[in-house]
């Protein structure tokens, strides 16, 4: 993947770096407040790998900017209803996009 990600028509590298890095920031947030070793481990490692495929979800999902605050508000409000719902869409959101996803990274525009 050594490829440039094609930027959302939103954003520009810049900002789109922002988001990739605010989103690993949120995630290692969420799970290093559940004390548990094991998982921020596993966040960590899962964030290395994430890292190369976030920057291009942002030409599929123009609005992860807006997705990833609305998280951040959630896990902010200590609102575990919520945010256990926003984490969901947002995982089921990337699963379905997955087949576009490998499309993009072997085969950028």
């Amino acid at each position: 993947m050594t490829d440039v990600p094609p930027l959302s028509p939103h954003g520009s590298l810049g900002e789109e770096a922002e988001v990739t890095v605010a989103t690993e920031r949120l995630f290692c947030e969420v799970v290093n407040g559940l004390q548990n070793p094991l998982l921020s481990r596993q966040m960590a490692r899962m964030n290395e790998i994430m890292r190369q495929v976030r920057p291009y979800e942002a030409a599929l999902i123009p609005d992860r900017a807006q997705e990833l605050d609305a998280l951040a508000r959630a896990w902010a409000d200590r609102d575990m209803a919520r945010l256990e719902t926003l984490l969901q869409a947002y995982f089921d959101r990337r699963k379905a996009l997955v087949p576009q996803l490998v499309n993009l990274i072997n085969h950028p525009h």
